[in-house]
């Protein structure tokens, strides 16, 4: 597991201290992760797993292959860095944040379906 956890967060090129900040953990937790000395609940792997788009079994070295499950798909780069943004947040400022991003879908949709209408 610990090998996995380390190349998973490298290949996002990201430092154990913004990792520990996306999941809300110290930074120690993280190393212990990586270095085996700590295990982690099935809560944090669930979430780990989500995260990286790969399976349960591939972060507790179950699988060798990376395996994301169907229906999964990269995010961009700065769609990365909106989620990771997101994931800090206090939950008030979440539901901030989801309310104008519901407002403006919303929006967008009104105005596609107008456009389609209008064709």
């Amino acid at each position: 597991m610990q090998n996995k956890l380390a190349e998973l967060r490298k290949e996002r090129n990201m430092s154990q201290k913004e990792f520990s900040k996306i999941f809300n953990v110290a930074q120690n937790t993280i190393s212990q992760w990586e270095q085996g000395k700590r295990n982690m609940d099935t809560e944090i792997l669930l979430k780990l797993a989500d995260f990286f788009q790969v399976t349960t079994d591939y972060l507790l070295g179950r699988s060798g292959a990376v395996s994301r499950p169907a229906g999964t798909f990269a995010l961009s780069a700065s769609e990365e860095l909106l989620v990771k943004k997101y994931r800090t947040l206090p939950p008030l400022s979440r539901e901030t944040v989801d309310t104008v991003l519901d407002s403006l879908y919303v929006k967008e949709q009104a105005c596609r379906q107008k456009k389609s209408t209008a064709s």
